[in-house]
Formats: C-alpha cells, structure tokens, sequence
C-alpha cells in the first residue's frame, strides 16, 4: 500500500493534466484494490484449509497405525473407534 501511493498520486495528477475526472479515476482504482483484496483473501482461506486437511489426515493416520499395530502377548481384541471433533 505505501509503495502504490506514489504509483496512484502520478496517476491522479496525469489525469488531471489530461483533463480527465478525477474522481472516476480513484473510483477505479478503489475497485482495482478491493478486488486484489478479495482474491487475497480466497487465496489464504484456501491454503488455510488445505493445511488443515493436512493435519487431519495426518493425525487420523497416526491414530489409525497406532491402533492396528498388534502388540506381541496380547489376544486380539475390538478396537474402538473414537470420534473426535477439532476445534481449529
């Protein structure tokens, strides 16, 4: 943001020297920003999620070998399944 201020401030004082609105000029740029903004945002809940399914899929496979692996001088018995919720 503080680097685009001078790129925007020579925008808007070439438009004006060109007789253009300045007002529709910021407008267009706010829209610009705010959708950079929005693509941003999507891009991070995306890599947020697929790093959550990550860390679900490895602890369900750490818990799952943990589980299966059959310890030498015990009879085999049921295993539970155990539900968990995850509050991240």
């Amino acid at each position: 943001m503080v680097r685009q201020a001078p790129m925007h401030r020579s925008l808007l004082l070439r438009a004006v020297a060109k007789g253009e609105d300045p007002v529709r000029m910021l407008d267009t740029v706010v829209e610009e920003m705010q959708g950079d903004l929005i693509r941003m945002r999507q891009t991070a809940a995306q890599v947020l999620a697929q790093r959550h399914a990550v860390l679900h899929a490895g602890f369900a496979f750490q818990l799952i070998r943990m589980l299966s692996v059959a310890q030498p001088n015990t009879p085999k018995t049921p295993v539970a399944v155990f539900a968990f919720e995850c509050d991240c």
